[in-house]
């Protein structure tokens, strides 16, 4: 057997596996001597996605578009991407700490990483930044529909 299995149960099929599995783990009273004892551990949990495709090409669809809009209305030239750690660490909490290098030199590291959110989260942070770019840098984020659907569940 090996270290480490992980199943995601979709269907029947794989939850009878999943069944197979565990019938066939070694017990301690099924082993000859004690040195041959290998204890197991089977953690069940709700499975939480990652977040989507749809909603990772929504996410930089809305980055570029704020660099853009930024560098065109308010003369602030920045990349997508570091709008995007400027705005995640705006809108979600993260454990920020400084880090001091020899000589004194601070710095902040530490944010919220988009890419370990959950469908259900990246959804939310995708609404607080379409209101936050709404609100505060008075622009409407592009929508298209399809991709508004995939990404939100929701066309706007």
């Amino acid at each position: 057997m090996k270290e480490r299995q992980r199943y995601v149960v979709r269907n029947r099929q794989i939850r009878d596996n999943v069944e197979r599995v565990v019938q066939e783990l070694p017990v301690p009273e099924d082993c000859a001597s004690l040195e041959d004892v290998r204890l197991w551990e089977v953690e069940i949990r709700e499975f939480k996605s990652k977040r989507s495709l749809a909603q990772n090409s929504l996410l930089w669809m809305w980055n570029n578009a704020i660099q853009q809009h930024m560098a065109d209305h308010f003369g602030q030239i920045a990349s997508a991407e570091e709008w995007h750690d400027i705005l995640v660490s705006r809108l979600l909490p993260s454990k920020v700490r400084r880090v001091e290098l020899p000589g004194g030199e601070g710095y902040k590291v530490g944010r919220t990483r988009t890419s370990q959110l959950t469908v259900k989260r990246m959804t939310e942070y995708l609404d607080l930044l379409n209101a936050y770019c709404a609100e505060y840098l008075r622009l409407q984020l592009p929508q298209p529909i399809d991709l508004m659907m995939q990404a939100m569940g929701r066309a706007t």
